[in-house]
């Protein structure tokens, strides 16, 4: 059998789910699916999705400017920023802060410059 999803809980008492890729690819001359999903619409490789229609309408509702994909996308980078987040909080746990935002505002200033040397046209 395969795994279940796993649920794990989001702010505001939103539920998301992690589903097992057997969840969500269907199997090859599956009629296609119903409800809310994500097409091959851009030049960045997509998938297509299930989402529950009631909370794809939640988000909607917030954000009537976004469309599907750009809400999906938000939502994931968001849950990924707090993991990375927590990660942090939990690796630096006993270093002072002061010394965290030293160390932050330098890595900063050296992706900026990392940037800015590669919008430079080289001689």
């Amino acid at each position: 059998m395969p795994p279940l999803p796993q649920e794990r809980a989001s702010s505001g008492g939103v539920k998301l789910w992690i589903l097992p890729l057997w969840a969500v690819v269907p199997e090859a001359g599956a009629p296609p699916a119903t409800g809310a999903t994500i097409s091959r619409m851009a030049a960045s490789p997509t998938t297509t999705v299930e989402v529950d229609s009631e909370l794809l309408e939640r988000l909607r509702e917030r954000r009537p400017e976004k469309s599907d994909r750009e809400l999906l996308e938000s939502v994931a980078r968001i849950q990924l920023g707090r993991e990375a987040s927590d990660r942090a909080r939990e690796r630096f746990a006993g270093v002072p802060s002061e010394e965290i935002e030293r160390e932050a505002v330098k890595a900063a200033r050296e992706v900026r410059r990392e940037r800015a040397a590669k919008r430079r046209p080289t001689g």
